[in-house]
């Protein structure tokens, strides 16, 4: 089942993501939602759908973990060389 949002602006440059995660949210029958906008004054916005305390520790938990990934992948070479740097080393 396909959903159809109305909107007076659907000219906003999220507006296709947006369509799409409803549709990925519908696919995955996903439960509980966190949304979080960031403004022009660097304030946020965020809305939530059924998540309590621990849902909300665990989204910040998942995005944490995806900002992780992002930064090894980026800095990969660097730290390939730091670890060969590494070895044979004493530690003691």
């Amino acid at each position: 089942m396909s959903t159809i949002i109305f909107s007076d602006d659907m000219t906003q440059p999220y507006s296709e993501f947006i369509t799409d995660a409803l549709h990925k949210f519908a696919e995955y029958k996903v439960k509980k939602i966190a949304i979080v906008g960031f403004l022009d004054n660097d304030q946020t916005y965020c809305g939530y759908y059924k998540m309590n305390t621990y849902d909300k520790v665990m989204a910040s938990e998942h995005i944490k973990s995806d900002a992780t990934m992002e930064i090894i992948t980026a800095n990969i070479d660097t730290i390939r060389e730091a670890l060969k740097n590494l070895e044979g080393q004493d530690y003691d």
